[in-house]
């Protein structure tokens, strides 16, 4: 899967996502543009912590998420049935991934690395959250 985060402009990014089977679809980029876009730390949080299930690797199994549109790319037959499918036995994870992603970004955003003890307490309450959804 390749993906590539846009600048659009000096407040707004644009996300596109070429899977494995050559569609190419995009995401719509809902968050202002942060040091670390939304999308991006969605890879980076769900690549560090294996999350197989989170956003980018259900899209990798074919869901596609509210707001995504095809750009390119023949969808294979009954492509929308399983992505709903895809959506819906991931929820859980989907849920839990996008807490840990928000608990990053904060720590990013709020400078939390010079400040490790509060780094930490955010992390554990997050971490909590994936605990609860294994997988």
């Amino acid at each position: 899967m390749r993906i590539a985060v846009t600048r659009v402009d000096a407040h707004r990014y644009a996300t596109s996502v070429e899977r494995d089977d050559g569609v190419e679809l995009c995401v719509p980029g809902y968050a202002f543009m942060r040091a670390l876009p939304h999308d991006l730390a969605h890879y980076v949080v769900e690549s560090a912590l294996r999350l197989d299930c989170g956003f980018w690797g259900s899209g990798h199994a074919g869901a596609k998420c509210t707001g995504m549109t095809g750009l390119r790319g023949r969808q294979k037959p009954h492509a929308d049935e399983r992505a709903r499918q895809t959506e819906k036995q991931n929820a859980q994870h989907l849920s839990a991934a996008e807490r840990l992603v928000v608990c990053f970004e904060s720590i990013v955003a709020e400078v939390l690395d010079k400040r490790p003890d509060l780094a930490a307490a955010h992390l554990k309450t997050a971490m909590g959250t994936l605990e609860r959804y294994p997988g």
